[in-house]
């Protein structure tokens, strides 16, 4: 199983990408990009696309009814209750993890995936 997760994860880092007009492996980007002074972090950022839903939910929930005068019964209002509740504090929604290359003056930064990351760090400590 575990050979399998390695040709796997060999594939995509060497299919090719188009990085500024080059055609170079995923394998060879990063080692550009490390090159570049760039560094690999791992961000734990808000995830806003579920804020996002949840207002555009209640939105269209009080076009219809008006939470606090309509039965609290019928199952809409019920819902726009609990969002109501839901969304008093951002506490109530999840996070969501982004690994990114940035620049080491933090001008820019340039997301890549997990694996991406991994090969970062990896080849980050071999140059130690």
């Amino acid at each position: 199983m575990e050979n399998a997760l390695v040709v796997k994860r060999n594939k995509f880092l060497d299919s090719q990408v188009n990085y500024r007009g080059v055609v170079l492996t995923r394998r060879a980007m990063i080692a550009l990009l490390l090159n570049e002074g760039r560094k690999p972090i791992k961000e734990t950022i808000f995830n806003l696309n579920e804020f996002n839903k949840a207002t555009e939910r209640l939105a269209f929930i009080n076009k219809r009814y008006y939470i606090g005068l309509s039965n609290p019964n019928i199952p809409e209002v019920k819902e726009g209750i609990a969002l109501k509740e839901r969304l008093s504090d951002r506490k109530n929604f999840n996070t969501k993890i982004e690994y990114v290359l940035r620049s080491a003056d933090d001008s820019s930064e340039l997301n890549i995936t997990k694996t991406e990351y991994d090969l970062a760090l990896t080849i980050n400590q071999g140059s130690k």
